[in-house]
């Protein structure tokens, strides 16, 4: 049986944690190297990509794709995860008004200073947060910035008088974003404790959660060539002398492009794919070989 290369969009489940959702696929492929392209933890569900086989050299070009997420948020409440899932820390009896919610969406966009949540994977000293919290460790006073596209209130539910009690958010983010953080941010600038009560990714890039596949439904025809997953590339074909020295040295004059310095690319040759290269001072320079 030939070697299984490629890329699949899979749907993680709520529960699963991430090793052990790539275990199931491995098993439900039938394949030993794979790897998950930005983790989802436990608690979240939605988009998951997963590389196979040599495909897994090209993960790092999917983790700079801004990410979508829609999550709920419940107000009047804090926990030690900042979810749903934690232990109360506190409470209050302030809400937040719609205006107020929109006010404050309104303002979060662009470059965002904001708290990151003691249960993530950012490392401190060599060690990732989230073991830190589970040694009674937890470390909640480190600062993150987050480029934040879109935040967009898709429904809220109101208490009478009181204010809004849950909240649904739609936000698009850069790559390394912790909703659990944007949610206690909000809570800071509405004036009422917030936390993540359910959160999932629906969108990686130009990919839709529409398109995901759910853990039941894998099966090795469900694996795209690596070529088709990185469509959102552009096309750089090279040919003759290029394509000689190309494959010989790994760069090639390409002065055609010269201004584009760090822009990736697919590089396809006479005899199909190759890589991803990128133009660097007039130079095509392969980055990724297939």
């Amino acid at each position: 049986m030939p070697e299984l290369n490629g890329f699949l969009w899979t749907i993680k489940p709520k529960g699963l944690k991430p090793m052990a959702f790539l275990s199931k696929v491995k098993s439900a492929l039938g394949v030993k190297k794979a790897g998950y392209v930005g983790a989802l933890d436990p608690f979240a569900w939605g988009l998951m990509p997963v590389c196979i086989g040599r495909a897994c050299r090209f993960s790092d070009y999917f983790l700079s794709l801004p990410k979508t997420y829609v999550c709920a948020l419940q107000f009047g409440l804090e926990t030690d995860t900042w979810d749903i899932t934690g232990n109360t820390t506190g409470v209050s009896e302030r809400r937040p008004s719609t205006a107020e919610l929109v006010s404050c969406l309104n303002k979060l966009k662009g470059d965002i200073e904001y708290p990151i949540p003691p249960l993530s994977s950012k490392k401190v000293n060599g060690k990732r947060l989230y073991h830190l919290f589970y040694e009674g460790k937890p470390v909640t006073d480190l600062k993150g910035v987050a480029h934040v596209s879109t935040s967009l209130l898709l429904e809220v539910q109101e208490a009478s008088q009181r204010g809004v009690e849950k909240a649904v958010v739609l936000f698009e983010v850069s790559k390394g974003t912790y909703i659990r953080g944007l949610a206690m941010k909000i809570g800071e600038i509405v004036g009422s404790p917030c936390v993540v009560s359910d959160l999932a990714r629906v969108r990686i890039g130009h990919i839709s959660i529409d398109s995901g596949i759910p853990l039941e439904e894998l099966n090795t025809e469900k694996v795209v060539r690596i070529e088709e997953a990185l469509s959102f590339l552009p096309d750089i074909k090279v040919e003759g002398d290029e394509e000689k020295c190309l494959r010989q040295s790994g760069k090639a004059d390409y002065l055609l492009y010269a201004n584009e310095d760090s822009s990736y690319y697919r590089i396809w040759g006479t005899q199909g794919f190759m890589g991803v290269g990128k133009i660097s001072q007039g130079e095509l320079v392969m980055e990724r070989w297939w």
